[in-house]
């Protein structure tokens, strides 16, 4: 006993979406627990090595 669920364009556009705000959420949230803007080179490179150099100065 099979059934399939059939999704309109607009559901999936609105999964997506809702996919993708979860994201933004998850960045936020490790943003907002660690303290840091930036959390590793994938984030932005610059940032990230600028960040340390200047950890590494202060310690």
């Amino acid at each position: 006993m099979t059934q399939s669920i059939t999704l309109t364009a607009s559901m999936r556009s609105n999964l997506a979406s809702l996919k993708g705000i979860q994201s933004q959420m998850d960045t936020t949230q490790t943003r907002l627990s660690t303290g840091k803007k930036v959390n590793s080179a994938i984030d932005n490179a610059s940032s990230y090595y600028q960040s340390r150099h200047l950890t590494i100065l202060l310690s």
